[in-house]
């Protein structure tokens, strides 16, 4: 079984394999209910999705994490005021709020661009899993340069 957009852990590095290179780039921002500030959800309720990826600032403003299962479910809690903040992929949320014109009038991103990361390509550590990697290690360069990375 492969994967893609892991973030190498030791925890998962334990349990797959990894592609040398990265194959995703996600931009991370922080979005916030579009009635209020950034001053007044400081160090509130924070949406994360688990095994997200949080920048030494967030983990410095005291934030109380909330652990979401899906980037739509952090979407709907904001939405509803139940988080006040959330840590997503800009283009994953943007696409979200742009499906549902409701979504995108309730919130807003407050902190864009606060973080970068990049994900890879993850394969069990079978035999199948070990060529897929290989496979694509191989090509890594021709398909670096068709996806734009």
């Amino acid at each position: 079984m492969s994967y893609c957009r892991y973030l190498p852990t030791k925890e998962r590095r334990s349990r797959f394999i990894f592609s040398s290179k990265p194959v995703v780039k996600q931009v991370l921002g922080l979005y916030i209910n579009s009635g209020k500030n950034i001053e007044e959800v400081m160090g509130g309720v924070l949406a994360v999705e688990r095994s997200s990826y949080l920048p030494k600032i967030l983990t410095q403003q005291l934030w109380e994490h909330y652990e979401i299962i899906s980037p739509m479910h952090g979407v709907k809690m904001l939405a509803k005021t139940r988080v006040d903040a959330l840590f997503a992929a800009e283009e994953h949320i943007n696409f979200l709020a742009l499906e549902n014109e409701k979504l995108t009038n309730q919130i807003k991103l407050a902190i864009p661009e606060l973080d970068t990361v990049y994900g890879y390509l993850a394969s069990s550590k079978d035999k199948k899993g070990k060529n897929i990697i290989d496979a694509f290690n191989n090509n890594i360069e021709q398909v670096l340069k068709q996806v734009n990375i």
